[in-house]
């Protein structure tokens, strides 16, 4: 386990995003697509109109989430994740495990909750304004990690991570990003995505 401040190898003033080298280390990756490998369920997005999670076509993964503190392994990750990012773990969501096989993508989006939507009032008075990418294997060939505003595209390695911030959820952001589709191979990612005050 990480007992230290994560320090990024890299960092972007806009899109305000940070790199990470072995964030994850190889056991944790592991151990993560362990225990999640048996609750995967067809990924889901929130409709702007109802509020309510609806399968996508845009959105082709497979995906679970671990409660806050769920076990040891989850607890030391999302304090590594609190130091990264400056934000208290319990502003965070449960940390998220998403699985892409062969063609399946997450078309570009943005993570925060759009102002103009309508049924997602209560989504809106605590938006996200963080999130956090970790690699938990090395697909074969493609799954990259693009930003088309900012013409940029991270490559999905084990244990490395991105993060970016969006305080604002404007286009400014420059943080519009989506997984390309997996040409060759699977690719297991976690994700982490922090609300602007404690979530729970």
């Amino acid at each position: 386990m990480h007992p230290h401040m994560p320090i990024p190898t890299l960092a972007m003033v806009s899109p305000h995003l940070a790199f990470y080298d072995n964030f994850l280390t190889e056991v944790e990756c592991s151990l993560l697509i362990w225990l999640a490998k048996d609750k995967m369920q067809h990924s889901r997005v929130m409709d702007n109109t109802s509020g309510q999670y609806v399968a996508s076509t845009g959105r082709t993964s497979s995906g679970m989430s671990f409660k806050i503190g769920e076990n040891e392994l989850i607890e030391h990750i999302e304090h590594r994740l609190s130091m990264a990012t400056g934000y208290p773990i319990e502003n965070g969501e449960g940390l998220q495990v998403l699985r892409y096989e062969v063609g399946q993508e997450y078309k570009p989006h943005y993570d925060y909750f759009n102002p103009k939507g309508i049924g997602i009032d209560k989504q809106l008075a605590n938006n996200r304004v963080c999130t956090v990418l970790m690699y938990l294997n090395t697909p074969d060939d493609g799954g990259e990690t693009t930003f088309p505003d900012a013409k940029l595209v991270v490559l999905p390695k084990q244990g490395n991570a991105v993060r970016f911030t969006y305080d604002t959820p404007t286009q400014d952001t420059l943080t519009l990003h989506g997984s390309a589709a997996v040409r060759q191979g699977v690719k297991w990612v976690a994700t982490k995505w922090i609300r602007r005050g404690a979530y729970r």
